[in-house]
Formats: C-alpha cells, sequence, structure tokens
C-alpha cells in the first residue's frame, strides 16, 4: 500500500473509530451520576450506565467482526490494510465489565492516528461525559504509547494497563474496575 493510501486509511479509521464512540457516548452519558464502578447483576463491578451491546453495537457499526466468547464476554475484530484491532469485553447481564485491547500496526503505534483514536476511545468509555476525566485519560494513554514500555495507573476506580514495549506496532490496553 502506498503512502498516500496508507495515511488515508488511518484519516478514515480515525474519523471512524472516534464516531463509534458516539452513540455509547450518548447511552452513558444520558443518566446522571458518578463514573466510578458500581456492582453488576450477579456479583463484580461495571461501568455504571454503560450497556455491554450499545458497545458491541458501536463496534460492528464501524467494521468489526464481533463474536461471543466464553464467560459472558464479546471479542471483536477490524483489519485495516496492515494494522488488526482487537478488543475483548466482558459483559456480565449485558453491562460493560472489562476491556482488553491490542492494536498492531505496521509502524509505531504512536505514528498512527487510527491506532491511537481505536485506543482513546476505548480508554475514555467509562466516563463518557467527564470532559476533565476523558482528557486525562487520553493523556495517559497518549504518554504510555509514546514512551513505548507498561504502565499501570487508577483513574477514577478503573485500574489501566497499557504495554507497548514488548515489540514496535504493538500495544495491548487492559481497563477492570477496583474497589479502594
Amino acid at each position: 500500500m502506498g503512502r498516500r493510501a496508507w495515511a488515508a486509511v488511518c484519516a478514515a479509521a480515525a474519523i471512524a473509530f472516534t464516531g463509534a464512540g458516539a452513540g455509547a457516548y450518548a447511552a452513558a452519558s444520558s443518566a446522571a451520576g458518578g463514573y466510578g464502578p458500581e456492582r453488576c447483576p450477579g456479583g463484580g463491578l461495571c461501568v455504571p450506565r454503560l450497556r455491554g451491546p450499545d458497545v458491541v453495537a458501536a463496534l460492528r457499526g464501524k467494521g468489526h467482526q464481533c463474536v461471543p466468547q466464553e464467560a459472558e464476554a464479546v471479542r471483536c475484530a477490524l483489519e485495516i490494510g496492515e494494522s488488526a484491532f482487537e478488543v475483548t469485553l466482558r459483559v456480565p447481564g449485558g453491562r460493560l465489565s472489562s476491556v482488553f485491547a491490542s492494536v498492531r500496526t505496521p509502524g509505531p503505534v504512536d505514528g498512527s492516528p487510527a491506532a491511537m483514536a481505536y485506543l482513546s476511545w476505548l480508554a475514555e468509555l467509562p466516563f463518557a461525559g467527564d470532559r476533565a476525566v476523558v482528557a486525562e485519560v487520553h493523556r495517559w494513554v497518549l504518554v504510555g504509547v509514546t514512551a513505548q514500555k507498561g504502565r499501570t495507573g487508577r483513574i477514577s476506580g478503573y485500574r489501566y494497563t497499557l504495554d507497548s514495549g514488548r515489540r514496535a506496532g504493538h500495544v495491548t490496553l487492559s481497563i477492570d474496575p477496583f474497589t479502594t
């Protein structure tokens, strides 16, 4: 794929991934209250007001192939050119509980607008409507990816783990709720 075609694919993907969150953000931000985790049906912790099927529908709407997995999880994958985007969502009782994402690009991930938009969108899901926390999460992802090493942090009740150091062009991100 030529440099111009690759740039066009990256730009289109960045727009698509950023837009993919609109439906999930709208659904999540329609309810009032805090953004920290709350109890899931049947136990464990979930993201308040955000339904797993809404996130899966947003991903499918942008071209992901999504397949149910064991233990109330859904795996969604998309390939664009030489880049691969994959996310596994735990959705107990239809509620979003945890996220594990993997992004592979032919070059450095921080040089790919699509990869950065994808990672940021996923990382921001628990905080729809809270611009200050969304900005903090976005900065956290950006610093982790550009540093090209592992990083763990806690932001408003969620444990974030990002690994961008093992292989160039590959980043993983996990988001899990926790209690203090």
